[in-house]
């Protein structure tokens, strides 16, 4: 049975080509996949059609298939120069809210055991379990009270009274740690400079987080041991850092 057929223009090159009939029926209007590829409107018009339909998901031995594919191609790993480059384009960024919780809700339930305790790349001993300690001590509370009593509850950084206070460490606690070698809560306990009331002052909340965060470029609130050489007077051998 022979074809029939009649010629038509190509919608993206314009040259004449042949179209049997039901080819015509089907909706052709390019001579080749190459030119229904290379139209703008075929493109918007798949985009229409699959807008929508979500795909079909993997199996598992798909993949397992190519997570073993990458690893032997080395794929998957960004070199330092990739990082630093997202790192630069990322930082500042602001996720919104919607996006914020659905990270959250993709993480609720699942457990990183590769993060956790000594596995985690900022591990330092314990310092987290040993400083939430520190906040249940008599010391502690002797200590943020006389700091409240002495600024008269206000903050130091906005001069707003009362609201929810903290007490913060001028030289920080981790910094203190660091130079005196406190592991344990015993040794907190016996460390006079920890309680130094000299290194603390009342700040709000708005003004506490503020002081912690980057936008405190000039560091204010925050000194270090060594440019503070008069507050720990009875420690040996700080006179010579």
């Amino acid at each position: 049975m022979r074809k029939t057929g009649r010629n038509l223009i190509c919608l993206n090159c314009k040259k004449e080509f042949y179209a049997a009939d039901w080819d015509i029926k089907g909706g052709r209007g390019y001579c080749s996949v190459k030119c229904a590829h290379d139209c703008k409107y075929y493109r918007n018009k798949m985009v229409v059609a699959k807008t929508g339909k979500k795909r079909p998901p993997f199996s598992k031995e798909w993949i397992e298939n190519i997570v073993k594919s990458r690893k032997a191609s080395g794929k998957g790993k960004w070199s330092a120069g990739q990082r630093k480059k997202m790192m630069t384009i990322l930082m500042g960024r602001k996720l919104s809210d919607k996006t914020k919780k659905k990270i959250s809700d993709a993480r609720k339930g699942k457990s990183t055991p590769w993060q956790l305790g000594e596995k985690h790349h900022n591990w330092k001993g314990g310092r987290s379990e040993i400083s939430q300690r520190i906040k249940n001590l008599a010391n502690y509370t002797i200590w943020r009270e006389a700091i409240f009593k002495r600024d008269d509850f206000i903050c130091q950084c906005c001069d707003e009274r009362g609201g929810k206070l903290a007490a913060h460490h001028i030289i920080l606690r981790n910094e203190i740690f660091d130079r005196f070698n406190i592991k344990t809560i015993e040794d907190a306990i016996i460390c006079k400079e920890l309680w130094d009331t000299e290194n603390g002052i009342v700040v709000c909340d708005e003004c506490h987080k503020w002081i912690h965060s980057r936008n405190n470029k000039e560091k204010y609130f925050i000194q270090s041991i060594s440019k503070r050489k008069n507050l720990f007077r009875g420690v040996q051998g700080l006179e010579k850092q």
